[in-house]
């Protein structure tokens, strides 16, 4: 993290591209970050412009045609993704209750399916497979074994795509000009997404519904 940080200080102190220097700030906070250092994490971050003056947000005004069609629904899947990672944020800033986060949790899976209501998910199947991992782990804090069960079987047929992910178009309203590859999908973990909601299973909050068969079944069929 020292190399990184110095490195990205030594960038700033010489580039003058701004394009460039946001995307070394944001390496720089994420490293201050990682160190523990929030103090100068959020110096960093302050020098980093407002969403409302950022390049996706103000070329909305200059584009015409099919290049703003383009890069309007590139925003309105990118904003659920935002959406997303904010109310993750949200419930870690305070303690919420099992039924608060199911309902926070649910509220953005809803969103996930309003915008992209053909279920032609591409990228987005991640984001909804760790919202049903989280369901299912608060259904199960409520013990209430048929909403665990379902909501891990949602999260399985995420795993499922997102292990065997090819390339494609969005097909919905508000998508379908955006396209998503098998060359360019990633994960920052070694195992497969079905080997780490497995792992998710082993959590003793599941234990009161191990035994049944609708627990040992998840997964079973074809997606």
């Amino acid at each position: 993290m020292d190399e990184c940080i110095k490195l990205c200080e030594t960038i700033l102190s010489k580039s003058i591209e701004d394009r460039q220097r946001y995307a070394v700030l944001q390496t720089t906070v994420y490293a201050y970050n990682k160190k523990g250092d929030k103090e100068k994490a959020r110096e960093y971050a302050e020098k980093l412009p407002d969403y409302y003056c950022t390049r996706n947000v103000v070329l909305e005004c200059v584009l015409k045609g099919e290049e703003l069609l383009e890069l309007a629904q590139h925003n309105i899947v990118a904003y659920v993704s935002l959406i997303d990672d904010a109310v993750g944020w949200m419930l870690r800033a305070k303690e919420y209750t099992p039924e608060e986060k199911i309902f926070a949790y649910e509220t953005v899976a809803k969103l996930y399916q309003l915008f992209l209501y053909d279920e032609n998910y591409g990228y987005k199947h991640t984001g909804l497979h760790m919202l049903w991992m989280n369901i299912a782990k608060e259904y199960a804090q409520c013990r209430n074994s048929e909403k665990t069960v379902d909501a891990l079987n949602k999260a399985y047929q995420h795993a499922h795509v997102l292990d065997h992910f090819q390339s494609g178009s969005y097909t919905s309203m508000f998508a379908d000009k955006g396209t998503y590859s098998k060359d360019g999908f990633s994960r920052n973990f070694e195992a497969s997404y079905m080997d780490w909601l497995q792992k998710t299973m082993e959590n003793p909050v599941f234990d009161f519904v191990r035994e049944t068969e609708a627990f040992r079944r998840i997964g079973e069929g074809s997606f």
